[in-house]
Formats: C-alpha cells, structure tokens, sequence
C-alpha cells in the first residue's frame, strides 16, 4: 500500500470523530463486534428489509472526478473499469447525450488496440497541462486546508464525545450549531479532505504469479465471519477483465450483501465540470452543471408513485 494510502487510512478514522469510525469501518456497533455500516448493509438486517420495501432501487454513481464518493463506492462494485478513459470503450445508452452509461452492454470494455508511442505521450502531455492549474492550487490550499482540518477535527471530536455523554446520561437539551466563521472552516476543510481523498490511488488484489487479478479467484487471508471471527476465506472476483480492488473483507461481505438487495446501477459521466460530486446534483445553477440536471431526468422518467 502505497504512504500516502497508508496516512490516509490510519488518520481518516481517527480525526473525523464517530463518523470517520464509521466510514472507515473500525468502529463496534453495540454488542455485535462489527462496524456500524456492516450491520446495515447484512441483508438481514432491518435496515435491508426496509430497503427491500421499495418496488425501485437505484443508484447513481460518477465514473471520474468524484473526490468525495469514487465510482466503486456509489457503484458498490470490486472494480473500477474507469480508471484510464482512453484505454477502454464507453457504451452509453442513446437519448442522455453521452451521460448515462449503457449497464446491458458491461458499460466498459477494454481498447483491443492500444495506443502508439506517440499517442500516449500527447495523452500524457494533455493530461498534465490540463492537470497543472489543479496541482499548483493543491500546492498552495492543502498546507492551509489541512492545518483547518485537523484543528476543525479535533474540535469536532470533542463536541462530539461531549454530545454522546450527554445523551447517554439523558441530558441532551441544549442546540448545537457552530458560528458562521466556523462552519466556513469546515466547509474548506471538507474541501481538503475531498483533496486528500482524489489523491489517493486505487490498489488490486494480485493472484499466485504476483499480477494484478483479473478474472481469476482472488485470495483473501480472512474475512469476517457473523460472529467478529476471522477465518481463511477465499473470495471470487467478478467476472470481469478489470482487476479487483484490494478491499477490506468486509466491503466485499457489504457488496455481496447489498447485491442481494438487488439495486438498479446507472454509471454517469460528467463531461462538462471537474467536480462531479457537485454536478451530479446540480448543487448550483450553473451551465457546468448542466449534464446533472439529465441524470435527473433520467432518475424522474423512472419514477413510480
């Protein structure tokens, strides 16, 4: 795992207070001896049957640019085929302008001919000069934003433990909400962790020869058992010609579990903005954006009452 991997991890959990426990699954719900998360997404959990009530399921989930949410996330997937564009063929379904991926057609298939010497240095090139004003604002933002972040964290963390004491002793009557100038500071600091979280890479579990695993069964050393247990496992890949992400045993019990829900997954491409987070919900009105407001359509055409 790669450093940067590695500082992210073991302090994402630590400085986001409960809910970085949570997301990043080192919390213990209760007396069941696993994460939060991992409870609610077993299918037999009442959170599942509760979503198994719906007639329609569905999530959308952006391929590129989305530093607070990455593709296999929202997608609930072991793969990622988006990680190189120009290595593979988009299958788009007609009608949505290039924006909604086609799921019938595996959405992503792999480029049989590759690109020449010199096509991948103009792409590399392009990629770079389209890349440097984003690289020399990370250069000049993240010192500040990281050093708001963690101060804003750790203040965080304390309101938070405070609050719990309180509930837990039934005292809680008081409101909580921070000044203006403060929620401001939070609001940079999310940006920089949205940063953080676009810089680190994706890792792939590799098969017996060392490569990064395809097709073939991919070895796990444990996965959790209901009990909190860790026995040897073996967990199968998709069936896919895309690698399989190097997840934690329990994403992939939470993918196999979700999957058994059963969801509709619409693949989106923005096109038009650099902040696919934002655009995907149009989080202001602006032409940039434009390309959420198909997604929504896409979404109301297939509304049930």
């Amino acid at each position: 795992m790669g450093w940067h991997n590695d500082i992210f991890n073991n302090l994402g959990g630590k400085t986001l207070s409960t809910t970085g426990t949570q997301l990043f699954l080192v919390d213990s719900f209760r007396d069941t001896n696993r994460p939060l998360l991992a409870v609610m997404a077993d299918s037999n959990s009442i959170f599942a049957r509760g979503l198994s009530g719906f007639k329609r399921r569905s999530v959308y989930a952006n391929i590129v640019n989305d530093r607070a949410v990455p593709f296999y996330t929202a997608f609930m997937s072991k793969t990622d085929p988006f990680v190189d564009l120009d290595a593979i063929n988009i299958h788009y379904i007609s009608g949505y302008d290039n924006v909604i991926l086609d799921a019938s057609k595996n959405l992503a298939s792999k480029k049989t001919e590759q690109p020449t010497y010199w096509e991948s240095i103009y792409n590399t090139g392009s990629n770079v000069v389209n890349r440097a004003p984003m690289y020399l604002l990370f250069g000049a933002v993240i010192p500040i934003g990281a050093t708001a972040y963690l101060v804003n964290a750790g203040i965080q963390s304390w309101r938070s433990a405070a609050r719990i004491k309180l509930h837990e002793d039934g005292n809680l009557g008081a409101s909580y909400r921070l000044p203006l100038m403060i929620e401001d500071v939070q609001r940079g600091a999310d940006l920089a962790m949205e940063n953080v979280m676009g810089s680190t890479s994706e890792e792939y579990l590799e098969d017996k020869d060392g490569k990064e695993n395809g097709k073939e069964a991919a070895k796990s050393e444990y996965a959790s058992t209901a009990d909190g247990d860790r026995e040897k496992k073996e967990i199968e890949s998709n069936d896919s010609e895309f690698p399989t992400l190097a997840l934690t045993p329990e994403q992939f019990d939470m993918i196999d579990s979700l999957g058994r829900i059963g969801f509709e997954k619409f693949a989106v491409h923005i096109q038009k903005a650099s902040h696919s987070h934002a655009a995907i919900v149009v989080r202001t009105n602006r032409e940039a954006f434009s390309e959420g407001r198909i997604v929504f359509r896409h979404w109301t055409e297939r509304f049930e009452l």
